[in-house]
């Protein structure tokens, strides 16, 4: 990934094959944008916030209950 140029409100930037670009807003906005480059192509994903904080604690919640049944079957 470069950036190539910049200006007061437009900043160019230049993908590479497997780059992503993650856009966010400060004003606290609930959606992410992430654009990813694959085989030359441009893909956009626009993602709520809340979607991904949700997921990272599905994620918490799957491993600390695959943590509790390994440490069930130890036991018996």
């Amino acid at each position: 990934m470069k950036q190539i140029k910049e200006t007061d409100k437009k900043t160019t930037i230049v993908l590479e094959d497997g780059d992503v670009l993650e856009i966010v807003s400060l004003k606290g906005n609930n959606e992410k944008i992430l654009i990813q480059c694959i085989h030359t192509s441009l893909h956009v994903d626009e993602i709520p916030l809340y979607e991904i904080e949700q997921l990272q604690e599905e994620k918490k919640a799957i491993e600390a209950m695959k943590n509790y049944l390994e440490k069930n079957e130890k036991e018996n």
